[in-house]
C-alpha cells in the first residue's frame, strides 16, 4: 500500500521543476516579445 502513493507522487514531484522551468521560459519569452513590441512603438 505505501509503494503506491509513492508511485503516484514520483511523476508530480518531477513535473513541478519542469513546469517552474517552462513558466521561467515563458515569461522570459513574453517580456522580450513586449520589450520588442515597445521599441517598435517608441520607434
Amino acid at each position: 500500500m505505501t509503494l503506491v502513493p509513492c508511485r503516484r507522487r514520483a511523476p508530480l514531484t518531477a513535473s513541478v521543476p519542469v513546469g517552474a522551468g517552462l513558466f521561467a521560459v515563458g515569461i522570459l519569452v513574453w517580456l522580450t516579445v513586449t520589450d520588442a513590441q515597445e521599441a517598435q512603438t517608441w520607434n
